[in-house]
């Protein structure tokens, strides 16, 4: 994920829209691209409109919602490198995060 980070860096750099301090602006920017490419990510696969009732045959175009995906992943990356979040900071939150679901789930099930 270091590398990941480091080469999307260089991209915005390369770009010139800069990185290393705060751009809440980019970081914004970022953070809505996440959210388009997770609804292009949803318009690959439409079989949970089935959830709602929709009776139209589904489509499943499953290496599109791979790309997409990553583009939100990407545009996410983006958002931490926007806002001073470094790759190690976003894995270790992650692994917290993840922690405490799993706990919380552990004392439900004991309930």
């Amino acid at each position: 994920m270091t590398e990941i980070f480091n080469k999307q860096k260089q991209l915005q750099e390369k770009l010139g829209l800069g990185v290393g301090g705060e751009n809440i602006t980019q970081w914004y920017n970022s953070l809505t691209g996440a959210i388009l490419e997770i609804g292009e990510a949803l318009a690959e696969d439409t079989r949970w409109k089935r959830n709602f009732g929709s009776n139209k045959v589904p489509k499943v175009n499953k290496s599109n919602v791979i790309e997409e995906t990553a583009d939100a992943v990407i545009y996410i990356i983006n958002a931490c490198i926007f806002y001073g979040i470094s790759c190690e900071e976003l894995m270790n939150a992650i692994r917290l995060k993840q922690s405490k679901n799993i706990a919380r789930l552990t004392r439900r099930s004991r309930v």
